[in-house]
């Protein structure tokens, strides 16, 4: 298997949870008052049967009015119809925005030949909510594509990719595990995003159950070094990938 940082930025998020790129180059941190700071990369995993898409950022786009999501991809000798699946967390915002996109004033999806995998609970409680911090009619059209298949709890998708719920952050949150030929690929999305949050009692305010999140991340964590799992890191802002050890009564992550 094979795994790519696809980084789309780092964003400004101010108090209405809006994602602006931030561009050190033109931009200082003091420019954005009020506003915290977030990295965000989905990853590419290709493994010998697909080309597989872990969530699906911001949506964010170069000044050619491209995805920068779909500009990583080319990079790395991907196109974007060559996605075969795409793994979707959860449906934050954060994490949903590059699956369609709108060109002429009609919706298309960003990936038209790949199965996106999504919590079936996740999405039902996501329109129940009924909130404006979620695109519904980018939803509607992903659903009216036919591209959709619903997942729930735990399961496999194939003999390589299986999924869990795990709660915390969103009530059906969902990871994924890799595993082919003994090498195993972890995606845990928020509920281990970043290696600062391993070995920590903080409570994490994103999360919608902080305590339930905390519990999961130690089990976890418990796997991924029992196992030597790579874990991908979608908010990770120093260190994206690696693996996690045990040092001196403490963790480390490593380079995978």
């Amino acid at each position: 298997m094979e795994f790519f940082v696809l980084k789309e930025g780092t964003f400004a998020i101010d108090k209405n949870k809006n994602f602006t790129l931030f561009d050190a180059k033109t931009k200082k941190k003091t420019d954005f008052t009020g506003s915290v700071f977030l990295d965000i990369q989905p990853f590419l995993v290709r493994t010998s049967q697909d080309l597989v898409l872990l969530d699906a950022g911001v949506g964010a786009k170069t000044t050619n009015n491209e995805l920068i999501l779909v500009q990583n991809l080319r990079e790395v000798g991907v196109q974007p119809e060559q996605i075969t699946k795409v793994l979707m967390s959860h449906l934050h915002k954060d994490h949903v925005g590059g699956l369609v996109q709108q060109v002429n004033n009609q919706w298309q999806l960003t990936f038209p030949n790949a199965t996106h995998y999504i919590s079936k609970p996740e999405w039902d409680w996501v329109h129940e909510l009924a909130s404006e911090n979620y695109n519904y009619p980018a939803f509607a059209f992903l659903l009216q594509s036919g591209n959709v298949v619903f997942i729930e709890g735990d399961g496999v998708i194939n003999d390589v990719i299986s999924y869990q719920l795990t709660g915390g952050h969103t009530p059906y949150h969902t990871a994924f595990l890799f595993n082919e030929n003994n090498e195993y690929i972890y995606f845990g999305g928020d509920i281990l995003t970043m290696p600062q949050q391993i070995g920590s009692s903080l409570l994490v305010k994103s999360d919608k159950f902080p305590k339930e999140a905390n519990a999961f991340r130690k089990i976890v964590v418990e796997q991924a070094i029992a196992q030597n799992w790579i874990c991908l890191f979608y908010h990770g802002y120093r260190t994206k990938v690696g693996r996690i050890r045990i040092e001196n009564d403490g963790f480390k992550v490593i380079n995978p």
